[in-house]
Protein backbone atom coordinates (compact mmCIF):
# COMPACT_ATOMS: atom_id res chain seq x y z
CA UNK A 1 0.00 0.00 0.00
CA UNK A 2 1.57 3.37 -1.25
CA UNK A 3 1.65 6.53 1.30
CA UNK A 4 2.81 9.05 -0.62
CA UNK A 5 6.75 10.01 -0.43
CA UNK A 6 7.05 10.17 3.54
CA UNK A 7 6.10 6.35 3.74
CA UNK A 8 8.56 4.08 5.48
CA UNK A 9 6.25 1.29 5.33
CA UNK A 10 5.82 0.83 8.76
CA UNK A 11 2.95 -1.15 10.22
CA UNK A 12 0.86 2.67 11.72
CA UNK A 13 1.33 3.49 7.95
CA UNK A 14 -1.20 0.39 6.86
CA UNK A 15 -3.59 1.74 9.82
CA UNK A 16 -6.81 2.46 7.65
CA UNK A 17 -8.12 4.44 11.33
CA UNK A 18 -4.84 6.78 10.46
CA UNK A 19 -6.15 7.92 7.01
CA UNK A 20 -7.30 10.96 6.12
CA UNK A 21 -10.56 9.98 4.40
CA UNK A 22 -11.32 8.50 7.57
CA UNK A 23 -10.70 11.50 9.57
CA UNK A 24 -14.40 12.80 9.03
CA UNK A 25 -16.59 9.92 9.46
CA UNK A 26 -16.95 8.13 13.05
CA UNK A 27 -17.29 8.69 16.73
CA UNK A 28 -18.44 11.96 17.18
CA UNK A 29 -17.94 13.26 13.58
CA UNK A 30 -15.55 16.17 14.79
CA UNK A 31 -13.50 15.66 11.86
CA UNK A 32 -17.12 17.21 10.18
CA UNK A 33 -17.76 20.24 12.38
CA UNK A 34 -13.93 21.31 12.18
CA UNK A 35 -13.73 20.99 8.25
CA UNK A 36 -17.40 23.50 8.25
CA UNK A 37 -16.13 25.48 10.67
CA UNK A 38 -12.32 25.77 8.03
CA UNK A 39 -15.28 26.56 5.39
CA UNK A 40 -16.69 29.19 7.51
CA UNK A 41 -13.51 30.86 8.47
CA UNK A 42 -12.14 30.74 5.01
CA UNK A 43 -15.02 33.09 4.27
CA UNK A 44 -14.35 35.28 7.02
CA UNK A 45 -10.98 35.53 5.82
CA UNK A 46 -11.62 36.30 2.22
CA UNK A 47 -14.07 38.98 3.45
CA UNK A 48 -11.80 40.84 5.58
CA UNK A 49 -9.22 40.56 3.27
CA UNK A 50 -11.37 42.22 0.73
CA UNK A 51 -12.65 44.95 2.77
CA UNK A 52 -9.21 45.61 4.29
CA UNK A 53 -8.28 46.34 0.28
CA UNK A 54 -10.96 48.13 -0.46
CA UNK A 55 -10.15 50.47 2.64
CA UNK A 56 -6.77 50.75 1.92
CA UNK A 57 -7.67 52.01 -1.65
CA UNK A 58 -10.46 54.14 -0.71
CA UNK A 59 -7.64 55.99 1.45
CA UNK A 60 -5.28 56.28 -1.43
CA UNK A 61 -7.61 57.81 -3.15
CA UNK A 62 -8.49 60.43 -0.76
CA UNK A 63 -4.89 60.92 -0.14
CA UNK A 64 -4.43 61.58 -3.97
CA UNK A 65 -7.10 64.21 -4.10
CA UNK A 66 -5.90 66.14 -1.30
CA UNK A 67 -2.69 66.11 -2.62
CA UNK A 68 -4.00 67.35 -5.88
CA UNK A 69 -5.78 69.50 -4.34
CA UNK A 70 -2.87 70.64 -2.21
CA UNK A 71 -0.59 70.92 -5.44
CA UNK A 72 -3.33 73.68 -6.66
CA UNK A 73 -2.66 76.26 -3.69
CA UNK A 74 -0.59 79.36 -4.69
CA UNK A 75 2.74 79.14 -1.85
CA UNK A 76 5.35 82.51 -2.39
CA UNK A 77 3.52 84.53 -4.94
CA UNK A 78 5.66 87.41 -3.62
CA UNK A 79 8.58 85.84 -4.24
CA UNK A 80 11.33 85.60 -6.84
CA UNK A 81 14.44 83.99 -7.88
CA UNK A 82 15.55 80.54 -6.20
CA UNK A 83 13.06 80.16 -3.70
CA UNK A 84 10.05 80.92 -6.26
CA UNK A 85 11.92 77.93 -8.71
CA UNK A 86 11.90 75.98 -5.33
CA UNK A 87 8.06 76.68 -4.02
CA UNK A 88 6.94 75.89 -7.64
CA UNK A 89 8.98 72.25 -7.54
CA UNK A 90 7.31 71.37 -4.14
CA UNK A 91 4.11 72.11 -6.23
CA UNK A 92 5.13 69.89 -8.81
CA UNK A 93 6.25 67.12 -6.91
CA UNK A 94 3.50 67.18 -4.45
CA UNK A 95 1.06 67.23 -8.03
CA UNK A 96 3.22 64.49 -9.24
CA UNK A 97 2.96 62.60 -5.24
CA UNK A 98 -0.72 62.57 -6.58
CA UNK A 99 -0.64 60.95 -9.49
CA UNK A 100 1.37 58.36 -8.18
CA UNK A 101 -1.27 57.82 -5.39
CA UNK A 102 -4.17 57.99 -7.97
CA UNK A 103 -2.32 54.88 -10.06
CA UNK A 104 -1.31 53.54 -6.58
CA UNK A 105 -5.51 53.18 -5.71
CA UNK A 106 -6.32 51.95 -9.42
CA UNK A 107 -3.58 49.47 -9.72
CA UNK A 108 -4.82 48.08 -6.19
CA UNK A 109 -8.04 47.91 -7.09
CA UNK A 110 -6.84 45.54 -10.58
CA UNK A 111 -4.53 43.61 -9.46
CA UNK A 112 -5.47 43.00 -5.79
CA UNK A 113 -9.07 44.00 -4.82
CA UNK A 114 -10.93 42.63 -7.89
CA UNK A 115 -9.35 39.14 -7.72
CA UNK A 116 -9.98 38.89 -4.29
CA UNK A 117 -13.48 39.70 -4.30
CA UNK A 118 -13.52 37.03 -7.53
CA UNK A 119 -11.62 34.40 -5.44
CA UNK A 120 -14.61 35.15 -2.60
CA UNK A 121 -17.44 34.64 -5.41
CA UNK A 122 -16.06 30.96 -6.49
CA UNK A 123 -15.16 30.02 -2.97
CA UNK A 124 -18.64 30.94 -2.23
CA UNK A 125 -20.01 28.55 -5.09
CA UNK A 126 -18.08 25.70 -4.53
CA UNK A 127 -18.84 25.88 -0.93
CA UNK A 128 -22.54 25.89 -1.46
CA UNK A 129 -22.17 23.07 -3.96
CA UNK A 130 -19.84 20.79 -1.84
CA UNK A 131 -21.52 21.78 1.37
CA UNK A 132 -24.90 20.65 0.14
CA UNK A 133 -23.48 17.00 -0.85
CA UNK A 134 -21.31 16.77 2.65
CA UNK A 135 -24.33 17.78 4.57
CA UNK A 136 -26.72 15.58 3.48
CA UNK A 137 -24.50 12.84 3.39
CA UNK A 138 -24.06 13.83 7.17
CA UNK A 139 -27.37 13.61 7.77
CA UNK A 140 -28.09 10.24 5.79
CA UNK A 141 -25.38 8.89 8.01
CA UNK A 142 -26.92 9.75 11.12
CA UNK A 143 -30.72 8.59 9.62
CA UNK A 144 -28.37 5.25 8.74
CA UNK A 145 -27.31 5.16 12.42
CA UNK A 146 -30.84 5.70 14.04
CA UNK A 147 -32.40 2.70 12.29
CA UNK A 148 -29.47 0.95 13.13
CA UNK A 149 -29.34 1.89 17.08
CA UNK A 150 -33.19 1.19 16.84
CA UNK A 151 -32.93 -2.10 15.17
CA UNK A 152 -30.34 -3.22 17.47
CA UNK A 153 -32.40 -2.02 20.63
CA UNK A 154 -35.52 -3.43 19.66
CA UNK A 155 -33.59 -6.68 19.20
CA UNK A 156 -32.02 -7.08 22.79
CA UNK A 157 -28.71 -5.44 21.65
CA UNK A 158 -28.32 -2.13 23.51
CA UNK A 159 -25.41 -0.46 22.54
CA UNK A 160 -24.14 2.13 20.23
CA UNK A 161 -23.40 1.72 17.24
CA UNK A 162 -20.13 3.13 15.57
Amino acid sequence: MYNGPNSLGRAEDNDPALDFCNSFWGPGDKGYEVLMARLRGATRTVDEIRAFWKERIAIEEEYAKKLAKLSKTTVGRDEIGDLQGCLKHVLSETGQQASYHAALSQELRESVESPTAEFGNRLANLRKGLQGSVEKSYKNKGLQEGHVNKVRYEGGVATEWY
